[in-house]
């Protein structure tokens, strides 16, 4: 009888504390503006252009693919129903759309935008994407108004991730862009995403509004999200404790500690897709010499600069991925000032005959802080470099173009979570991002590279894909050193406690759809 009570009374106290717990849960609120500072330039919103590290954040509201991420990074339908439906031999892919969705301009999201869509990015004359994507995509064709089939010209493993991750396969109308004209992606962009293109002044800010007519019901919450573009740390962080903002994003790593302390923050803090390393142009001597760039590269110590300049929030290089792809790393530190010493010194470089360059950074605090280390590091092997800071916009003039003018560069790339991003788009002759010249006309050459990265990109059996990318790894990481690879900083964000629902990313790529204020601004 005892025990029955005891039951009894056990069962009872469990339902009224789950009963407690579900009338406190929090229910969203609607309405409100959203004010993000963040650091990074926006290029442009045309999704076949180079858009910028800044951008792709904010266009992910905007714009949708077929497949997209959740807030904890999986992968799920977006303007598919489902999943596709892919062959035995992994080249088709079949979507079937969701119907009932509308793009901004009131129009029917159908099978005829995708093929446009795909039809653009193809395109050399309009996209800078299309040596990208076209090694892999063979032809995309319309079954119905709400079915299509993909045909991939050789495997590509990371399609699906690169669909839900990239924006260059988000879909746009031709009425949009045909109607925009020379105005798309400055003035305007279409889609079919939670949020509306309202304003952009370009290298101050970004206004998206609430889409009433968004297809998933319920979402989103904020009627408005502002971007405020303030590059300078120190502006960045005294506008939001001063209220400017809600969000900050790419926070100073040197003000985490004190922002832990203020009651009302939150400290978000997770692995990045960023990598910050020296750039090395191989088409211009010295830096076509692959033992000069060795050099280089054995004499920066890494760990000092990520414990001394990031504060420890991240991970020090040990191979030419980020950290999160843990399993492909060599666990080698190439630091050794006597070996680079050695090999300056057999080039003719002693300390009455020093090496001497140009040593160009972003013009950022923290870059600036980098490159001066890396300048006293190299000082002690016979290196005499000037330091030169480049603005954002200045970069993408240097780096770029058949023959760029950069000779050394110290910077960041930012990448996603699929190995394409990594690999392929870093270092294949055909990419526009691969900046170092590798296997491109007058730049070093190393043939295996080339043949790595096309096997490895199709590769579906994991094991054999992961001894390539050791291989990789050694090459790129310590050998052939086109990139001096530093680490991976933090990705960290930081909130009011007002700030329901942010989940951060490696790449602040996450769409706020299910934010929401508990307080209205």
């Amino acid at each position: 009888m005892k025990k029955s009570l005891c039951l009894i009374v056990t069962v009872l106290l469990l339902f009224f504390s789950l009963l407690s717990e579900a009338m406190s849960a929090e229910v969203p609120q609607y309405g409100g503006t959203l004010t993000i500072l963040y650091a990074r330039a926006v290029n442009t919103f045309d999704l076949h252009k180079d858009v910028g590290a800044g951008a792709i954040p904010i266009i992910n509201h905007i714009t949708e693919s077929f497949i997209g991420l959740d807030d904890h990074g999986n992968m799920i339908p977006m303007l598919a129903t489902a999943m596709p439906k892919i062959s035995n031999d992994g080249l088709e892919y079949t979507f079937t759309l969701r119907k009932g969705v509308k793009f901004h301009d009131g129009s029917d999201f159908t099978a005829e935008d995708v093929k446009f869509t795909f039809d653009r990015v193809l395109n050399p004359d309009v996209s800078t994407q299309s040596k990208k994507v076209g090694e892999f995509i063979e032809s995309v064709t319309i079954l119905d108004p709400y079915g299509v089939k993909i045909r991939l010209k050789k495997s590509w493993v990371d399609f699906l991730t690169v669909m839900a991750e990239d924006k260059v396969f988000d879909f746009i109308n031709a009425a949009s862009v045909k109607k925009l004209g020379k105005d798309f992606g400055s003035k305007g962009l279409v889609g079919t995403g939670p949020f509306k293109f309202e304003e952009w002044k370009k290298g101050s800010s970004v206004v998206i509004v609430k889409n009433p007519s968004y297809w998933k019901k319920g979402v989103p919450y904020l009627d408005k999200i502002v971007w405020r573009e303030v590059s300078e740390d120190t502006t960045r962080i005294l506008a939001f404790l001063s209220g400017e903002g809600d969000v900050l994003l790419q926070a100073p790593f040197k003000e985490v500690a004190e922002l832990k302390k203020k009651k009302n923050v939150k400290i978000h803090e997770t692995e990045s897709g960023e990598i910050v390393g020296v750039w090395f142009n191989t088409r211009k001597p010295p830096m076509n010499d692959k033992k000069i760039r060795q050099a280089l590269s054995m004499a920066i110590d890494r760990k000092a600069i990520m414990d001394s300049i990031y504060y420890g929030f991240g991970t020090t290089a040990r191979g030419f991925l980020p950290a999160y792809f843990k399993e492909y790393q060599t666990k080698r530190d190439p630091y050794n000032v006597k070996e680079a010493r050695r090999l300056l010194e057999e080039q003719g470089y002693t300390k009455s005959n020093p090496l001497k360059f140009e040593l160009m950074y972003r013009a950022e605090e923290s870059f600036q802080e980098v490159a001066t280390l890396i300048q006293a590091m190299w000082n002690q092997v016979n290196v005499n470099v000037e330091l030169k800071p480049v603005q954002g916009a200045g970069i993408q003039q240097l780096i770029f173009g058949e023959d760029p003018p950069f000779g050394v560069m110290c910077m960041r790339i930012l990448g996603g979570m699929s190995l394409f991003d990594h690999t392929f788009r870093m270092y294949a002759s055909g990419s526009y991002l691969n900046t170092t010249g590798v296997n491109k006309k007058g730049g070093y050459q190393n043939p295996r590279i080339e043949e790595l990265l096309n096997r490895v990109v199709g590769e579906l059996d994991k094991e054999k894909a992961r001894k390539m990318l050791e291989e990789l790894s050694e090459i790129i990481f310590l050998e052939d050193v086109p990139i001096a690879h530093i680490g991976s900083p933090s990705n960290i964000d930081v909130t009011y406690d007002y700030v329901r629902n942010w989940f951060p990313d490696v790449s602040d790529y996450s769409c706020h759809a299910n934010v929401w204020l508990a307080k209205k601004k």
